[in-house]
């Protein structure tokens, strides 16, 4: 006959089970963890560089870019705007052939509508900071504050010549707030991650279209409707 369990050895087991029960519960109590992504590619577009550069400058690409990235702009205003000529003999004819030496920085609000349920926010607020001459080009894009979920966003755009075409490269960087279970903590910044690598695929497609449509004509007009 198999002996009885002693009384002692039942509180054991009771205290046991409860202290597993009670772990189980705890892991499955949803954190507040701030996920991140970030993701960086270098693609060259058969554009001289002195004709993206003039598009860039004359035509708005904010909102077509930030459209064919899963946004719509709301809103865009001018904060600064700088042109540097004393590198440039013959600013105004240089810049009627194309091949403007000159340097313009300029900084702009943006305010865009964000189309995600899971971040729980609708609108972002921007801030666009842009540095283009006759070398290189440099874009950064990032949040002026956190909104909903989203804790912070930032893009940068870089361009130089690259032969006879120009090698861009963008980098995406976002940083997002969400709860779940500590052991599904891995799983949110791997979601995190994969927007990051989606974020940037669209910027790439929509900076190669927004270009490419402008890029035969003959004569790069200012567009100044927008």
């Amino acid at each position: 006959m198999s002996k009885p369990i002693s009384r002692r050895k039942i509180w054991i087991l009771i205290g046991a089970a409860a202290f597993l029960v009670g772990l189980i519960a705890l892991i499955a109590i949803p954190i507040e963890h701030l996920a991140t992504g970030a993701q960086a590619k270098s693609f060259t577009l058969e554009v001289d560089y002195d004709r993206l550069r003039q598009i860039m400058v004359r035509k708005n690409g904010a909102e077509s870019i930030i459209a064919n990235s899963g946004m719509k702009l709301l809103e865009q205003t001018i904060q600064d705007i700088q042109v540097d000529t004393s590198g440039d003999d013959r600013p105004v004819i240089n810049a009627i052939l194309g091949k403007s030496k000159s340097d313009l920085s300029a900084i702009k609000h943006l305010k865009v509508q964000l189309d995600d349920a899971s971040l729980e926010a609708d609108v972002l607020l921007l801030r666009q900071a842009a540095n283009v001459g006759p070398k290189e080009i440099k874009v950064v894009t990032e949040s002026r504050e956190p909104s909903g979920r989203l804790d912070a966003y930032k893009t940068t755009l870089h361009a130089v010549p690259k032969g006879e075409g120009t090698e861009i490269s963008i980098t995406v960087e976002l940083n997002v707030r969400v709860k779940v279970p500590r052991p599904f903590v891995w799983r949110a910044d791997q979601r995190v991650q994969q927007a990051a690598i989606k974020a940037l695929e669209n910027q790439q497609k929509a900076m190669t279209k927004f270009i490419k449509e402008h890029s035969d004509q003959r004569l790069i007009l200012p567009d100044f409707s927008k």
